[in-house]
């Protein structure tokens, strides 16, 4: 299924589509700074979930210190798009 909805606006529907994931989260953003869509992508792949975070390598103004803080928390890849 994909899901496309802006995180700021309705965080509670993200994270609710993002917990039921039983297969793959494939997530494409220009930013990633949601603490607690992190934890949520973490426990799906405790789970078993395929998780993969796809970033911009250079937003405007740079990466944001909560973005760098997720990237080096959580043990997937996180990539930036050409």
């Amino acid at each position: 299924m994909a899901v496309e909805v802006d995180g700021d606006l309705h965080p509670d529907v993200v994270r609710a589509h993002l917990a039921g994931a039983r297969e793959s989260i494939w997530i494409e953003a220009y930013a990633f700074e949601s603490e607690a869509l992190a934890e949520v992508l973490l426990e799906r792949r405790a789970a078993g979930v395929e998780v993969i975070l796809l970033l911009e390598s250079g937003p405007a103004g740079g990466a944001a210190d909560t973005q760098r803080w997720i990237c080096r928390r959580v043990p997937w890849r996180c990539s930036s798009a050409p």
